[in-house]
């Protein structure tokens, strides 16, 4: 068991352990300052800091070139407001290969309540190749924590003085208030390490001048990003990376020499331990120990050190979500007097006060939840404690033999697995029992189904090539588009950001390849085409994706083939910045299509989350088309997400770890409102497609165990807010790197198709209902009776008893609303019963 409490030398009779305030999980609705982009090098977040005297944390919380720091009430984990980052500095593409610099990193509180924050820069120089200021680092103060303050540059430059290309910004640790502040830094570089220390030039608090100090390269630092760095007492500090030991270092502004001497090096914590805190008044440290299997989540470790060299685990504390990859094992953790806050990239952010007294019994952060499955299906049920545990499933108070992990699935489900289901939670200081989950099993029959029709894996044809990116971030085929008059789906697909350009004509019943479109003329954008979509006269549109990262505006270039001929040339309709902007923005990952000839209608957003357009036809000629721009309040995250027409001005948004959202737009008001944000989706659910006459969604579940495929989940949403999961269907591999959670799913009458960036392509029918479920409710003296409209030849019959029947159709001939056959029947006095029939 590793749960356990010790006496702490020096406090007789009174023991430390970790009280749980709140958690925040990636793709918590109501905590949307942390994500998860899926196990790529780069998490959103890595850095927060505390503000004693505001009692709020700061989270760093990047989107591209979009940065937010987000301020968090410390106690509820709620969130209050955005500081302003007016004036901060985007990093240019680096020069050291592998490497690019982002904006806005590690952040810390002084004592005063001042704020600091830096970028980070492979080149904090300048670089040479070419130099460019914005390859500079930077460090930015705000006097105060204030909605309204603007933040202000405070020193830029490498901070050891250096004209080589070194790597500073990704941690950084404040102590001390006024002129008296000190703000300590290191480099991420193997073949030179430095410590440099800021500190102010004056009183005006405007320019801050940095102290460097040489550390000895033979020191056992480690290798990873991720590592911790905090001031010690006096001019001491510790540094700590995963698979490298715990170290104390000193420094001497007065020295002759600038060396900074490694005094310790304490080796005994385990190589899975990365970025820790330090509380040495109490003598304890909290790491962050990454799990190696993504069944289990990260802890954060409870250490008394009170002999650093003979560490004693005090506890592990689970982190919200089973392990997703950290593959540079980003994270900080800070002892704020009586809390502990930890920060896990892509895994979440824990805060919990120091409590005294003994341990008390497991806390369950997270309660099973209740399931409605269809026979036939599987679902799990699963909880979350925030110490180590024991665990037992009971069904009906029972216990389950063997459902002794922190997750419990039931396999091809019966009607005889609905119940009650709850955990007993155990440690050394007792059990606690989770609340019921029930579970509900609905036969399967009642609810639509997928039929697969073919299937295409990755790199089974030349045109879904893998991608070159390690981690999966630029898949070379994208997006999918269908043809209802030719019964035709198109695959672009690319071998280079504007290279080996191909748009591939598939039979849409067979998968088999026709030909390839005319590409001719297609040039221009970051990439050359990307998104694509079909009208409903048959006339087929693709764009390119631009963004100029840094400066001035996106070309976005939109192209129209005629027809589906393999001879039609492509005509370019549209060039230039949709939202008619000079600023930066990101365009070209989305596209829906609806209408035909004039009223052809083609509406795109920009990967910023605050801008869409709606591009139409200029005349007749369809040769020019206009776009009308429009705010919008998605927000940002990954760029893999949906769009899709709903009715009238209405769409449709989901990105993965966020909710999937209703919009209508105003074009004249330049403007767009959310009708209804739905969170009842897994975090994991990607972009989607919607049938809304059918109330059917589909979406990519991107799996975070390589041992397990992307799937794409079947849900009936006749109720969005419950939303049930009919069934899941693997893509055709295990999990491949797709870093961006980049895709697209297509409903196109009774057919399905789904593309996963680097894990292929489905194609499904859809089967109605076989037995389709009757509701009824009452309207005055009427009772009205609905069934869906797409399980054809049944009859409505009714009766007046049971015992015994004497069923009659009824005579009505049934509307058709909203994919519901509707009846309004007379309602009877007395009883009457009602059924469907098929002859």
């Amino acid at each position: 068991m590793l749960c356990v409490t010790i006496l702490l030398p020096g406090a007789l009779g009174q023991t430390y352990h970790l009280s749980p305030l709140w958690s925040a999980a990636p793709g918590d609705p109501l905590k949307l300052y942390v994500t998860s982009t899926g196990g790529a090098g780069t998490p959103n977040e890595r850095g927060i800091a505390f503000n004693a005297l505001s009692n709020q944390l700061y989270v760093v919380q990047r989107s591209g070139n979009n940065y937010t720091v987000h301020v968090v009430d410390a106690n509820a984990g709620t969130k209050l407001y955005n500081l302003r980052t007016n004036g901060i500095l985007p990093v240019v593409t680096s020069e050291v290969s592998g490497a690019n610099g982002i904006g806005l990193v590690a952040i810390d509180a002084a004592a005063d309540g001042a704020v600091y924050a830096g970028n980070e820069s492979p080149n904090a120089s300048g670089g040479s190749n070419p130099f460019s200021t914005n390859k500079l680092f930077r460090m930015y103060r705000w006097a105060n924590s204030d909605s309204n303050t603007l933040p202000v540059e405070i020193f830029e430059g490498d901070p050891a003085g250096q004209s080589d290309n070194f790597r500073g910004g990704d941690v950084l640790d404040a102590r001390g208030s006024g002129l008296n502040i000190q703000i300590i830094l290191d480099n991420q570089n193997a073949s030179a390490r430095f410590l440099a220390i800021l500190r102010p030039t004056d009183v005006t608090m405007k320019s801050f001048s940095a102290t460097f100090f040489f550390q000895d390269t033979g020191t056992p630092f480690g290798a990873s990003i991720g590592r911790s760095l905090e001031f010690g007492v006096g001019d001491t500090l510790w540094q700590k990376r995963t698979a490298a030991p715990l170290l104390q270092s000193s420094f001497d502004f007065n020295a002759s020499q600038n060396i900074s001497p490694t005094l310790a090096a304490y080796a005994n914590f385990p190589d899975s331990l990365g970025p820790v805190g330090l509380d040495l008044s109490r003598n304890l440290l909290a790491g962050i120990n990454f799990a190696s299997s993504t069944s289990t989540p990260d802890t954060l470790d409870l250490y008394d050190i009170s002999d650093p060299a003979n560490p004693l685990l005090l506890a592990q504390y689970n982190f919200s979500i089973n392990h997703v990859a950290n593959n540079n094992f980003i994270g900080r953790v800070l002892f704020a007097g009586d809390k502990v806050f930890a920060l896990d990239g892509n895994n979440g952010i824990l805060a919990f006060a120091v409590a005294s007294g003994p341990l008390a019994p497991p806390t369950i952060l997270q309660q099973p939840q209740s399931l409605r499955l269809v026979t036939g299906s599987s679902g799990t049920l699963s909880v979350i404690t925030a110490d180590i545990a024991t665990f037992q499933w009971q069904f009906n108070r029972t216990n389950i033999a063997g459902a002794t992990n922190s997750t419990y699935t039931i396999s091809n489900a019966r009607f005889s697995d609905a119940g009650d289901y709850r955990v007993i939670v155990s440690n050394d200081a007792g059990p606690a029992a989770s609340s019921n989950a029930v579970v509900t099993v609905l036969p399967g029959e009642n609810f639509h189904r997928l039929s697969p029709l073919w299937s295409l894996a990755p790199q089974s044809r030349d045109y879904l090539p893998g991608d070159s990116d390690g981690q999966g971030r630029t898949p070379l085929y994208r997006g999918i588009a269908y043809n209802s008059l030719s019964n035709q789906v198109y695959l672009i697909s690319r071998t280079g950001p504007s290279d080996g350009l191909s748009i591939n004509v598939l039979d849409a019943t067979t998968g088999l390849d026709l030909y390839q479109l005319n590409t001719s003329g297609i040039s221009g954008g970051s990439i050359i085409l990307l998104a694509m979509g079909a009208g409903e006269d048959g006339a087929l549109y693709a764009a390119n994706m631009d963004t100029s990262a840094t400066t001035g505006a996106a070309v976005y270039n939109l192209y129209r083939w005629g027809n589906s001929s393999p001879d039609t040339v492509p005509t370019p309709v549209f060039s230039g910045e949709p939202a008619g902007l000079t600023s930066p923005f990101r365009w070209g990952d989305t596209m829906a299509v609806r209408g035909a000839a004039t009223n052809t209608e083609i509406l795109i957003d920009a990967n910023a989350g605050t801008l869409a357009a709606l591009l139409t036809p200029a005349d007749g000629t369809m040769g020019s088309f206009i776009s009308t721009s429009f705010s919008q309040g998605y927000g940002s995250g990954t760029i893999g997400r949906s769009l899709q027409f709903g009715a009238g001005s209405a769409f449709w948004q989901k990105r993965k770890g966020t909710q999937l959202r209703s919009s209508t737009y105003d074009l004249a008001g330049q403007s767009s409102a959310a009708v209804t944000n739905y969170n009842s989706f897994p975090a994991s659910l990607g972009p989607v497609g919607l049938d809304l006459t059918r109330n059917l969604l589909a979406g990519i579940d991107f799996s975070n165990d390589i041992n397990a495929p992307d799937t794409l989940d079947f849900y009936d949403a006749t109720d969005f807010n419950d939303p049930l999961l009919v069934a899941k269907y693997n893509f055709p591999v295990n999990s491949q790197p797709n870093g961006n959670f980049i895709g697209q799913v297509v409903f196109a009458g009774n057919l399905v198709f789904a593309v996963d960036g680097n894990n292929g392509i489905l194609a499904f029918t859809i089967v109605p209902p076989s037995r389709p479920p009757l509701t009824i409710a009452r309207a005055g003296a009427n009772a009205v009776l609905s069934w869906t409209s797409s399980a054809t030849g049944f009859a409505l019959q009714k009766t007046s008893s049971l015992s015994p029947p004497d069923w009659a159709d009824v005579s009505q001939t049934p509307d058709v609303v909203n994919g519901q056959n509707t009846i309004t029947n007379e309602a009877s006095v007395g009883t009457a019963f009602y059924r469907l029939r098929k002859p």
